[in-house]
């Protein structure tokens, strides 16, 4: 039976970087998995709090990562043209996008048709030159993204 594309050492890159990102926000998440074909940042209401969920599907993940991951049309320019990212640089971009939700709730900004609006995107420019990839990626990354060069 062929490996997973979506291993348990991708989930822990996701993971890790998620929390490192919302714990230097000063944020708390929940981060679940499913073998699901979404991603996405949600408020829930658990014992009458509010809690953030972020969930990862391991089929959207799978497929973003072997056939690259596409920022939605507006918000496609904070990328600085690198849209379409395979392999770890998908994963680190999702989990990139997932958090600036996070923020954006966080900071009151995360409304009815506001989702990937200007300040949104202002976050994620923020994440992605505070969090380069070069920089967050674990070593294991370059040997496997060598595939996609």
């Amino acid at each position: 039976m062929p490996e997973p594309i979506i291993q348990q050492r991708h989930r822990d890159f996701m993971d890790g970087l998620t929390r490192q990102v919302l714990s230097d926000y000063g944020i708390t998440c929940n981060i679940r998995w499913y073998s699901g074909n979404s991603c996405n940042f949600r408020v829930v209401q658990n014992n009458g709090h509010r809690e953030y969920l972020i969930t990862y599907g391991e089929t959207n993940c799978a497929s973003h990562y072997a056939m690259g991951f596409r920022e939605y049309a507006t918000v496609r320019y904070v990328w600085w043209g690198m849209d379409g990212r395979k392999g770890n640089k998908a994963l680190w971009a999702i989990a990139l996008h997932e958090c600036a939700h996070a923020i954006q709730e966080d900071r009151g900004y995360l409304r009815k048709g506001a989702h990937h609006d200007k300040r949104f995107c202002d976050i994620l420019f923020e994440l992605i030159g505070k969090y380069l990839y070069s920089k967050v990626a674990p070593p294991w990354t370059l040997l496997e993204d060598a595939e996609f060069l």
